[in-house]
């Protein structure tokens, strides 16, 4: 605010004095010395923190200004307006001295002056009413500011909580699921293997002196170790998702992930016998995924990415599409020669288009 108060005051000063060069040349000494001292009066002004000393000083400014407006010349009384309104804005109210003060001095003044001093005042009132209003504006844009910087922070600390709640549930869950598994091959396995062992010690010291009630416990060692490999297996397809299922949920948070973070919108469409994809192409697939996703983010300026992932008789076709810039003449980096190489090491293959947004789409043959 009072920087922009300066720069007004150093403007009039400038005006004055190449509008009335020729009284400055007159009495050049005499209204300089005066002007320096209303400079100094001024920054003084400008330089105490104290707010009561501050209007004390702006009452001086204004009565030496109108001294010397009487008895020196009313070149000084131009300066008056623009310290009336800065006078009035340090008080923080409506002084109706000031405004008569104002009118009065502007029916004493003649010719030019009156002109000047009218003028001056207008683009004063003007000027200090522009900047009070700005200012109650950035103050209100502060405060608002403020206000939202504490809602952020205070949705961000719960995001975290949540956050933290939810890892917390995901490890215990993980726990609860270990200890399920570690109940299992205690329960089932361990017994089993107890008891065979338990059989075959009895068998070797049986097998010389009975040799027939050895072999019977050695078969049925056999058949409780099958059973026991069977719970193995059983327990082993309840634990391991299927490959279809890993994958498929792999590809949906690598999109999630993505948009979170780009606010780029993801569209995601697959279709067919998911169950046909092995491990090695869910790995390849993701990769591709990845290095698409990391362009887009990079050069395509789109809005939305679509992915589609389809499973034919004997190949599985992946498009992958955003609604970017795209790029007429395809330059292959290190990101592309990647997918062409992992696509052609399983005798897949791939083509890209950039005419209208980026397109990639690759091909992985099915292995029965």
């Amino acid at each position: 605010m009072d920087k922009w108060i300066i720069l007004n005051k150093f403007i009039l000063l400038v005006y004055s004095f190449l509008k009335y060069e020729d009284l400055y040349n007159k009495e050049e000494g005499l209204i300089v010395l005066l002007l320096l001292l209303y400079i100094s009066i001024t920054m003084c002004l400008y330089i105490v923190k104290n707010k009561n000393l501050k209007i004390v000083l702006g009452n001086i400014i204004g009565i030496y200004l109108i001294i010397m407006g009487v008895y020196v010349t009313p070149l000084f009384f131009l300066y008056l307006p623009i310290n009336f309104f800065e006078l009035s804005y340090k008080i923080g109210i409506k002084n109706i001295f000031i405004d008569l003060s104002i009118l009065f001095i502007a029916l004493l003044l003649q010719g030019d002056f009156r002109v000047d001093y009218l003028f001056i005042t207008m683009s004063s009132y003007l000027f200090f009413t522009l900047l009070v209003k700005t200012k109650e504006r950035v103050d209100e844009l502060l405060i608002e500011n403020d206000k939202l910087k504490a809602s952020y922070d205070k949705l961000y600390n719960k995001f975290k909580a949540e956050e933290e709640y939810e890892s917390q549930i995901i490890y215990t869950s993980k726990l609860e699921e270990r200890n399920k598994i570690a109940q299992e091959i205690h329960d089932k396995i361990g017994h089993t293997l107890s008891g065979s062992i338990l059989q075959l010690e009895a068998a070797k010291l049986l097998k010389e002196k009975e040799e027939k009630k050895s072999m019977e416990l050695i078969d049925n060692t056999i058949s409780i170790l099958r059973d026991g490999m069977e719970s193995i297996r059983a327990t082993l397809r309840n634990i391991k998702p299927p490959s279809e299922q890993v994958g498929i949920n792999k590809i949906k948070l690598l999109l999630e992930e993505f948009s979170s973070k780009s606010n780029i919108e993801n569209i995601f469409i697959c279709n067919g016998e998911l169950e046909s994809i092995n491990y090695a192409q869910w790995k390849i697939i993701e990769e591709n995924l990845k290095e698409c996703l990391t362009n887009t983010i990079k050069y395509s300026k789109g809005n939305k990415i679509t992915v589609n992932l389809q499973v034919l008789n004997k190949l599985i076709r992946v498009e992958i599409k955003d609604n970017g810039v795209g790029e007429f003449e395809v330059k292959k980096g290190m990101g592309l020669k990647g997918i062409e190489e992992r696509c052609e090491n399983i005798g897949g293959r791939v083509v890209i288009d950039g005419t209208k947004g980026f397109l990639v789409v690759f091909t992985l043959p099915i292995k029965l």
